[in-house]
């Protein structure tokens, strides 16, 4: 049986808490392979022989919590060798982790030693010590993130001081360390059960600013502020009355982008005074910030502010976030207080922004800024999706979308990178855009899980809508309705049936929950309780019964009903099967407006009256799910003429007419479009929305327009174009699970050609299609073995059934 055991200081003091620990061992020899097993709660970073610098884990929950297994022996040295972990304890939930009043490192690893082993292991044998240069009684970063890093190297801080050994380095000493208070075996709560990582570890790469885009000065309000105002003040408006620089600050800049060893010299500023200098990385990215100072006096102070978008004088630095406040009020910020010599800072937490400035203050003489750079994390996945069209707008637009989608893929499919979240609107779409584009399931597979082990945090068989976390306004009703159907969306892109196996338990609870809430109304209401999303737009009443609600639910239980079937689960099939029946027959009955030709989206919860307001979102959703859209009218009529019906500009927010769907539920108007054949709509507002972006000098797509304070610029959910062109100009889509069978059915539009890949289990499809005499196309086509192609030629009519194989046709 292992000794592992979890550690931590013996100190119950977790808000913010940094520790380092340490465990010293010799070896004779180093073997081929030495695994090693390692978590944390929150956060570690994992350096042997102060080389590596593994981070984790991935994001989990306390009771199910990620475990890592890292082969150490190519860092490993005859001699003395010394593991070496610095773990941040967050002490309090986030949008991205939970809390449960305990911190603790966990290490598994056993190296053969002659006729024995030598154990690894967390137990009595390391030593440990707070890690004194890291002030606690800072800022959070956000209400969805943990606390702004301020490394004060005046203070001891083990890091290679005077030219002493660095703390993780063996030849430090560490005999006045203390030894660690022993939590208890794996197994021990909160931390019920170590699960394998699940998808591939990130990567990380130096990255240099693209450009300097100007610099600054103004009053520091650092040096009048109070011990106690100072940490905050880092980071909300501590260069106040910034102007732009009356002379050069940052002597070289433009060295920083050109090589990770600048030599930038920074200028003394007058007492009172301090000078900013910022740089900017093309688009918004997401990683590790690097600031190196070299030769300085000591009591410097340099903060790192971070954004995603510059204003008049540099970046507009907001408000402290209390944990409470609104989702804009950012305070994203870190700092550095320099001793003499060199001192260096990068953040345990990773960052998301786009410009990074750095403010430098109590520089009375000159200090070398060596490095201003990030550690870019990426999500190691090829792109086996392509796309290549007559339109070249239409390409850049496609590659936006796997830009966007890249930069918001990191241990999940995060809303952006800038909070950090998991909300799983956005990781349903990310996961669509994923499957066309990139081929990976292991991240949309881990967002299932991380969603489904939610339930023990949520009452009546609920989950969260944001994972991991416990944030009472994260319990979201429709995204549970999204979870439903992304279950059925992965299975029938992936044909990996474990995966409803596995959540069919926590599926029926979450159904159970709606069947209850519809009641005898057969509707579902708001409740006060918890929170409904739906779209960011304008008009949604989420007060009163909602037509979009409840086809999102008419959704679930069809998508359930199909999980039922593949599950051979009579029972749960034919059960959803008659409740979506029911469900149609109530919202075509009740949301119906006077001439019947459309749904309303809401009606009066006390009076039963219908409003005056019909919606994209409503008008779209029963049009892919068949409760409008049969008739002929309907595709010449009403019900085409509010799914047409987009921003008569983009960014006005206010129009006569329905209420138009924002940049997330665009997709799903998109997909209606084409189902009412009328495509092309869908196609035009694409280049007309995301051309505009693109216009504004968009590098990854916007949250909503028109923007708003705090909105991202690289939003996940705004990436569904690039699956409409995958899906609709290629023509490729899955009609039986893994793609054992999918649909050839390009649409030309005003196109004269098209090519491109559509990764699958089996192999990239591919397809060449180019226009001919009128409206017919010659279209060249290679489906890998084990599939089935079913062709449909341009009259829809008739359809070819393709073994896999390359093949030539014409229609």
């Amino acid at each position: 049986m292992s000794s592992a055991r979890w550690i931590w200081s013996p100190r119950r003091e977790y808000v913010n808490q940094h520790i380092f620990f340490r465990k010293r061992f010799e070896l004779a020899q180093v073997p081929a392979s030495v695994v090693l097993k390692i978590t944390a709660d929150t956060r570690y970073c994992l350096y042997v022989n102060g080389e590596g610098a593994f981070r984790g884990p991935a994001r989990s929950f306390p009771h199910a919590i990620a475990c890592d297994e890292i082969d150490i022996a190519p860092l490993l040295k005859p001699g003395p060798n010394v593991l070496a972990v610095h773990v941040l304890s967050f002490g309090v939930s986030t949008g991205i982790s939970v809390f449960r009043d305990r911190a603790g490192l966990y290490v598994q690893c056993e190296i053969p030693a002659g006729s024995g082993v030598l154990e690894l292991e967390t137990n009595h044998t390391w030593r440990f010590s707070e890690a004194p240069l890291y002030r606690r009684q800072v800022s959070r970063s956000a209400s969805q993130l943990g606390y702004q890093e301020h490394l004060d190297y005046t203070r001891d801080s083990f890091v290679g001081e005077g030219g002493k050994p660095d703390w993780r380095h063996a030849d430090f000493d560490d005999s006045a360390w203390q030894k660690p208070h022993l939590l208890g075996i794996a197994g021990v709560l909160p931390w019920r059960a170590l699960r394998p990582r699940g998808i591939p570890a990130l990567e990380s790469a130096l990255r240099l600013p693209l450009r300097i885009t100007g610099q600054w000065e103004g009053a520091d309000r650092l040096a009048t502020a109070s011990t106690e105002e100072s940490c905050d003040v880092a980071c909300t408006a501590a260069l106040e009355k910034r102007t732009p620089a009356s002379r050069i600050w940052f002597d070289n800049a433009d060295s920083l982008r050109e090589t990770p060893h600048a030599k930038v010299q920074i200028v003394p500023t007058p007492a009172g005074q301090a000078s900013a200098l910022v740089i900017d990385f093309g688009e918004t990215r997401f990683g590790y910030p690097v600031l190196k100072i070299d030769g300085a006096h000591g009591g410097e102070i340099f903060d790192l502010i971070y954004d995603e978008r510059l204003g008049e004088s540099g970046i507009d630095i907001t408000r402290p976030c209390n944990g409470q406040a609104a989702a804009y009020e950012y305070s994203l910020g870190d700092r550095l207080t320099c001793r003499a010599g060199a001192n260096t800072l990068e953040t345990l937490q990773p960052r998301g922004f786009r410009y990074l400035m750095l403010i430098a203050r109590n520089v009375r003489k000159p200090v070398t800024l060596s490095r201003l750079a990030l550690h870019e994390v990426t999500y190691p996945v090829a792109e086996r999706g392509s796309f290549a069209c007559s339109d070249k707008l239409l390409n850049t637009i496609w590659a936006t979308g796997v830009r966007t989608l890249r930069h918001c893929m990191a241990d999940a499919y995060m809303d952006c990178p800038k909070t950090q979240e998991q909300g799983w609107a956005s990781a349903r779409i990310a996961g669509m855009v994923s499957f066309y584009a990139l081929g990976d399931t292991a991240l949309y597979r881990a967002g299932l899980q991380l969603m489904a082990q939610s339930s023990v945090y949520v009452p009546d068989g609920l989950l969260m809508g944001v994972n991991p976390s416990e944030r009472p306004d994260c319990v979201m009703l429709d995204y549970c309705l999204h979870w439903i159907a992304s279950l059925w969306e992965y299975y029938l892109f992936t044909g990996d049936i474990s995966v409803l196996k596995e959540h069919r338990g926590t599926l029926e609870k979450v159904l159970s929950f709606f069947s209850i809430h519809a009641g005898e109304r057969g509707l579902l209401g708001p409740t006060t309780n918890y929170s409904i999303f739906l779209d960011n737009a304008p008009g949604l009443d989420r007060g009163n019964l909602s037509a979009t609600f409840n086809l999102l639910y008419l959704q679930a239980l069809r998508a359930a009903a199909q999980i039922g079937n593949a599950l051979g689960d009579s029972g749960l099939a034919s059960h959803c099967s008659r409740n979506a029946v029911a469900l149609a027959d109530r919202i075509m009955m009740v949301f119906s407006s006077s001439r019947r030709s459309l749904l309303v989206e809401t009606v009066d919860m006390r009076t039963g009256e219908p409003g005056d307001l019909v919606s994209q979102h409503a008008t779209a959703l029963a049009v892919l799910e068949g409760v409008l859209g049969r008739r002929d009218y309907d595709r010449t009529g009403a019900v085409a003429d509010v799914v047409k019906d987009f921003l008569p500009a983009p960014g006005v927010e206010i129009a006569l007419g329905p209420v138009r769907a924002n940049l997330f539920f665009r997709g799903y108007v998109h997909e209606a479009l084409s189902m009412l054949g009328h495509g092309r709509y869908a196609l035009e507002d694409i280049r007309r929305t995301w051309g505009y972006m693109l216009d504004q000098g968009a590098t990854t797509w916007w949250e909503r327009l028109p923007m708003r304070p705090g909105s991202s610029r690289c939003q996940a959910w705004s990436s569904h174009p690039t699956t409409f062109l995958s899906r609709h100009v290629l023509g490729l889509a899955p009609l039986e699970p893994g793609w054992k069978a999918f649909r050839v059915s390009p649409q030309a539009f005003d196109l004269t050609h098209a090519e491109g890949k559509v990764p699958t289990p089996h192999g990239e499809i591919s397809v060449r299609w180019e226009k001919q005499d009128g409206n017919r196309i010659k279209l060249e086509l290679t489906a890998p073995s084990g599939t089935e192609a079913r062709y449909w030629g341009t009259d829809k009519r008739q359809t070819q059934v393709l073994t896999n194989g390359t093949h030539t046709l014409e229609a």
